[in-house]
């Protein structure tokens, strides 16, 4: 198995490198090696060969082997169970490289239903899971289902982790994103208040991150017209975004332009209209 390994390896870092026919060979050689013999070889080679020939947009042969590695993964070749449902959620990249929503979510749908038996409903692993289809869900602009899934992944990371936790941090800011998506800004302004506090708590209140959401925060802030509460999510961005990344940087002015709208429509804004706005 060393030339298995040498072939593979090679055929891995020439797919990475982008030289997509020369990756097919290699993969195809090292598939040859091993064939069905040790699926747990076997199905690398399938799921590289399937990315390689859609980069060479030859979709009937990355059909052809994302196929086979489906076929292969339902017979559970891997040690723990564990390995065996998290394979699905590599095989729904595969079914959204190609385009093919059905299979993408029925992919993780299997991997969910696997996970929820091996660990349960509730378990921190099996947020993973609702975080993925909540992702898919976006993509599909069904955003009823991707908020039912981020809330349920949402929900779980914050019940076992708190707010001082990333994936927690994680998960609210996605949810956030969702709701405002959805045109839901209420529930989008108190989760990305909610996301700022989790990634203050994480990262330090001085990071990148929290002034990722603190634009986001700010910028829910103004559409629901809390003016007061989104100059001060703009403040503290563009302080920090200006001390870490420098003022010329593109989020830093992106930050300066937000503050600086608000300031400009509160000196236009006639004096007996201030009272709406701060």
């Amino acid at each position: 198995m060393a030339d298995f390994d040498a072939i593979f390896l090679n055929a891995v870092k020439l797919l990475e490198a982008g030289d997509f026919h020369e990756a097919a060979v290699a993969g195809g050689s090292a598939y040859a090696t091993v064939g069905r013999r040790d699926l747990r070889k076997a199905i690398p080679c399938c799921t590289l060969l399937s990315k390689a020939y859609f980069r060479l947009d030859d979709r009937l042969r990355a059909n052809m082997y994302l196929s086979e590695a489906l076929s292969m993964c339902k017979r559970d070749p891997f040690d723990t169970e564990l390995a065996n449902a998290a394979i699905f959620s590599v095989l729904a990249e595969l079914y959204e490289l190609l385009g093919d929503k059905a299979g993408e979510e029925q992919m993780l749908q299997e991997y969910l239903q696997r996970m929820k038996g091996i660990v349960g409903d509730e378990h921190v692993a099996t947020s993973d899971c609702y975080h993925l289809l909540a992702g898919f869900y976006v993509r599909s602009s069904d955003l009823s289902n991707a908020i039912v899934s981020a809330e349920k992944s949402c929900n779980i990371r914050v019940a076992h982790g708190g707010l001082e936790n990333e994936l927690s941090a994680q998960s609210l800011y996605t949810l956030g994103l969702i709701y405002r998506l959805a045109g839901n800004l209420e529930k989008a302004s108190k989760t990305f208040l909610d996301a700022v506090a989790a990634r203050t708590a994480c990262f330090g209140p001085s990071s990148l991150e929290v002034a990722e959401a603190q634009i986001s925060a700010g910028f829910t802030a103004q559409q629901t017209q809390q003016i007061p509460l989104a100059s001060q999510m703009y403040e503290q961005a563009f302080a920090t975004r200006s001390a870490v990344l420098g003022p010329e940087n593109k989020a830093t002015i992106e930050a300066f332009n937000l503050l600086d709208f608000l300031r400009h429509k509160r000196a236009t804004t006639p004096q007996k209209n201030i009272q709406n706005i701060l």
